[in-house]
């Protein structure tokens, strides 16, 4: 029996850009409604990790396989530790989405700062850039999909969430598995190779940008499969 599967969506994307990796029977969870629940527009709750894993806890069994990717991916490595999962996959990760005094694969704070006072003005502009910043070249996105509160609250979240002192999971029969796009341009490569190896975690750069996965490449396709058996089971359409 295939273990299920529970998927992470990033800030401002419907997870369903997902699907060519994970397929179509997995879980996916959409990021930007839970956000608020954690955060708001001037900090993040100091148990956000517990918050975020009672929010999420109708959707997990055990022995599942728990993948993200970007927010989604910081999501799903906070949470690792606290649900039983037999495997995690973390795509486009980092430990912090912004710069700290001991990480300088960040961005600096004012930067996604200035991202909230523009999404309150005009969100399109922003989510245009954003959204072409990540490889998205060939998506109509659906700019009403999310509130400017979901909106704000995920770029507080990425200013405040703080994974630098994550270790190795304690269940040492977890597989992880970091995989990350070389022309990323908005979390560094360095990012997730820091935190995969935090992790102990295998780590596999693939060429394209933050959302990889769009690009339709054969290596891209092997070395996903190599690492997920489990979506030949899993109505992919890579």
């Amino acid at each position: 029996m295939t273990n299920p599967i529970l998927v992470i969506g990033g800030w401002a994307v419907d997870p369903v850009v997902l699907r060519p990796i994970f397929g179509d029977r997995a879980v996916y969870i959409d990021i930007n409604h839970l956000l608020p629940s954690i955060a708001n527009d001037q900090w993040l709750l100091n148990c956000w990790k517990q918050k975020l894993k009672d929010l999420l806890s109708p959707y997990c069994s055990e022995g599942m396989i728990l993948a993200g990717w970007s927010t989604g991916a910081i999501a799903a490595a906070a949470i690792a530790d606290l649900v039983n999962i037999s495997k995690l996959v973390l795509l486009s990760a980092t430990p912090s989405f912004c710069r700290r005094d001991s990480f300088r694969y960040g961005m600096r704070p004012q930067i996604v700062q200035n991202m909230i006072t523009s999404i309150n003005e005009n969100k399109e502009p922003v989510l245009k850039q954003f959204y072409y910043q990540c490889g998205f070249t060939d998506i109509l996105f659906d700019w009403s999909q999310y509130s400017i509160e979901e909106l704000t609250c995920g770029l507080q979240f990425l200013i405040h969430a703080d994974l630098l002192s994550i270790a190795t999971l304690p269940d040492t029969c977890c597989q992880i598995h970091c995989l990350h796009g070389s022309e990323d341009r908005i979390i560094p490569s360095g990012a997730g190779k820091f935190l995969c190896n935090r992790l102990g975690g295998i780590w596999h750069q693939l060429s394209g940008p933050h959302a990889f996965f769009c690009d339709k490449d054969f290596k891209i396709e092997n070395i996903i499969t190599s690492i997920f058996p489990e979506r030949n089971n899993q109505d992919v359409n890579f």
